[in-house]
């Protein structure tokens, strides 16, 4: 898929309740796109599927495209992520 503009592997994850970006995915934005993320003031977590815990670092919409259909997404940026991108049920 593409994520703002920049190709982009994903997996979808139909028991995920969040769609999630790793840091360096993040980093790999245009400056113009992560000036949009917010950070959060409280100390989100999120379990992954393998029972670790990471620690949300910021929040923003970001326009995912697949098979050929884009749609402005809530994302949310942790680190450690094992795939640049899991698309959520969100």
């Amino acid at each position: 898929g593409i994520i703002a503009e920049r190709p982009t592997k994903m997996l979808i994850d139909s028991g995920a309740s969040l769609t999630l970006i790793n840091s360096k995915l993040f980093q790999q934005l245009p400056y113009r796109v992560r000036q949009r993320a917010r950070h959060l003031s409280s100390n989100l977590q999120v379990y992954l599927a393998d029972k670790s815990c990471v620690h949300v670092q910021k929040t923003l919409t970001l326009p995912i495209t697949m098979a050929g259909q884009t749609v402005e997404h809530v994302v949310h940026v942790v680190p450690k992520l094992w795939r640049p991108c899991i698309i959520g049920n969100d």
